[in-house]
């Protein structure tokens, strides 16, 4: 997998591994497969942490709407 060196760059990876459907697909497949329990929960409290420890919360803040998205069914 990809490697972050900064709360930033993770949030960029994570936006770009979610942003393509074919992509977004194969992670949901994996993890029902390999049954992760609680992935979602896991995906976004890792995400939450990585804000406080963000140089630009505000930034982030304001994409949170966009990445919201992607946890809903």
């Amino acid at each position: 997998g990809k490697i972050a060196d900064t709360p930033e760059e993770a949030i960029k990876i994570v936006a770009s591994l979610t942003n393509g459907n074919e992509q977004l697909t194969n992670m949901i497949s994996t993890m029902e497969q390999d049954k992760i329990k609680y992935a979602t929960q896991t995906i976004c409290r890792d995400l939450l942490d990585l804000i406080g420890h963000s140089s630009q919360p505000q930034e982030i803040y304001g994409k949170v709407p966009l990445y919201a998205r992607f946890f809903v069914k």
